[in-house]
């Protein structure tokens, strides 16, 4: 197993390897390094924006979601896909910006008139964001690497070697390099993860009960359904000009066989065990509570615009012959971004009703240890499957569906801290040159080494938290991004106030969840940064007093 175990976490590397060192990778300017030359395609934009939002921490949070609400774990996609309905909104408001060449914060300071010190704070707040992003997707995977790498010594080091390479790569080959290697990782990453899920579900049939089995296996199908259709809908009127198409559709003929295996040899073995599923509707819907469903909406359905890395795609994509043209890829990108990236989000759900409808946990476990409980119960080949010599291949296939997302994420994150390295840190200057980046970018690399692991041990912060305030660093810029976007009551003063009260908020709320046990001051982060943000442009915005024309008397 130790050796199937280092060849599925190679794999994805040996991808990038291979894609990074083909002459169509090389950036030969600044602009193929950051933006690919703006020669970005629709699908392309596409694929690296659902590459993107496939994260582990995503998988992560609906796993234990799925494995502790049930159904109810199925409001953050929805609240995602509403983001993508509001980018999809704002995208004519972004075509002054595809002329340019900045980044979202030289875009802010320039619209504000507030020079380099909004660039600058702006820029702060993004990086703050990313970071403590990435370091969380890192850590997050390493919990799949519980069964074997048992000492925290090994896992640092690992997440470290994860993280070196993420950098080298970036730094070596750039944003061009990434969308290249997407096209295959984002495949490679889908097919493994649906695999596995197929594959388990049998653990649901023989240890639960025949509703879970049904509600589960039609989120599956029905995920896989709603990717076709955007995959399918992008490429119209030729539909399976993108490949990828035929992943979801093998995986809905793989899961009728599976079906069609249980039901003629396993039919007197059903179980009959009550799961999350029994519970009534209407509670799984509600048993994330109000505050919660609020926090969440908030920071996914206000992301799009905040988010830098947003920006780099929408700045790399090829204008056309107009800007009618651009706006017609753009939209045509991000509809399918709209279904695909939260149906992504979905496998993360159906996940966790497996590991709670399938026996995974064990009696008294957390539904927060649920991934790690998945990864060992698959190492030690304790699953059900069609064929005996699958159940030894599901956890290094597991591992490589995990590796592949961790990485696609890191690296769209690196890609973006060096975006803003170069263009928003000092020295402020027209460069043609990106050393400036790669040595902006492997400091913030050096520190996330000595910086997260400090902060994790300090402060006791649980990664749910991090992940939170690291997203809520990014969100206290959500009022000047909308303001500067529809060009409405510019204020440079209060911008710059709004951004600073935002990160204080932001900072403020994850120190409170780090030293409270309740579990409503953890979702706080989104709300504060939100609130502050809003509270310091109102205080710093100077009222406009209307000029009265004079009267004349004869």
């Amino acid at each position: 197993m130790i050796y199937r175990l280092a060849v599925a976490t190679l794999l994805p590397v040996i991808v990038y390897v291979l894609v990074g060192l083909s002459r169509k990778s090389r950036a030969q300017n600044i602009d193929e390094y950051f933006v690919y030359g703006k020669t970005v395609s629709t699908m392309d934009y596409a694929n690296t924006s659902v590459g993107y939002a496939l994260q582990m921490a995503a998988i992560f949070l609906f796993a234990y979601w799925g494995a502790r609400f049930g159904i109810g774990g199925l409001w953050t996609p929805l609240f995602w896909m509403l983001g993508f309905g509001l980018l999809y909104k704002l995208l004519p408001k972004f075509m002054s910006y595809h002329t340019k060449s900045g980044t979202m914060h030289e875009f802010l300071a320039q619209t504000f008139g507030a020079g380099p010190s909004l660039q600058f704070i702006a820029a702060l707040a993004t990086i703050f964001g990313l970071w403590g992003t990435m370091m969380a997707e890192i850590d997050y995977t390493l919990q799949i690497y519980a069964p074997f790498l048992t000492r925290p010594l090994f896992q640092y080091i690992l997440g470290a070697a994860f993280l070196i390479f993420g950098v080298s790569y970036i730094v070596a080959y750039g944003f061009k390099a990434e969308v290249n290697t997407e096209r295959v990782q984002v495949p490679v990453a889908y097919a493994c993860l649906i695999a596995v899920l197929i594959l388990t579900v049998p653990s649901v049939w023989l240890n639960g009960n025949p509703k879970s089995y049904t509600v589960t296996v039609t989120l599956l199908a029905t995920t896989l359904v709603l990717m076709i259709v955007a995959k399918v809908r992008i490429n119209m009127p030729k539909p399976f000009t993108d490949r990828q198409v035929f992943i979801p559709i093998l995986g809905l003929i793989g899961l009728f066989f599976v079906h069609e295996w249980l039901s003629k040899h396993f039919l007197a073995m059903q179980g009959h065990n009550a799961t999350i599923l029994n519970a009534p509707l209407r509670e799984q819907f509600r048993a994330q509570g109000l505050l919660t469903l609020v926090s969440l909406f908030l920071a996914n359905a206000l992301w799009m615009p905040v988010d830098l890395s947003t920006w780099q795609r929408i700045a790399s994509v090829h204008k056309g012959n107009n800007d009618d043209d651009l706006l017609n890829r753009l939209r045509r990108g991000t509809w399918r971004v709209m279904l695909e990236s939260p149906a992504s989000w979905c496998l993360g759900v159906v996940l966790g009703l497996i590991i709670q409808g399938g026996g995974f946990l064990k009696p008294g476990q957390d539904a927060s240890e649920g991934l790690t409980a998945f990864a060992s119960v698959l190492a030690s080949q304790g699953v059900s499957t069609p064929a005996a010599w699958l159940s030894s291949w599901l956890y290094p296939i597991f591992v490589a569906a995990c590796v592949a997302i961790m990485l696609s994420t890191v690296d769209s994150i690196i890609s973006a801290i060096a975006f803003t390295a170069c263009k928003d840190l000092p020295p402020y200057r027209t460069m043609t040159s990106i050393r400036s980046a790669r040595v902006w970018t492997v400091v913030i690399m050096l520190v996330g080494l000595v910086v997260y692991p400090i902060l994790r041990q300090t402060l006791g912060a649980n990664l749910q938290t991090i992940l939170y305030t690291a997203y809520s660093c990014q969100l206290s810029l959500v009022v000047v991004t909308i303001l500067a976007l529809y060009q409405r009551r510019l204020d440079k003063r209060a911008a710059i106030l709004s951004v600073v009260l935002g990160l204080v908020a932001t900072g403020l709320s994850g120190y409170f969840a780090t030293k409270s046990s309740n579990p409503d001051i953890g979702v706080l982060p989104p709300i504060f940064a939100i609130v502050g943000a809003a509270a310091g442009y109102l205080i710093g915005i100077r009222p406009t007093i209307p000029v009265v024309a004079r009267s004349s008397t004869t």
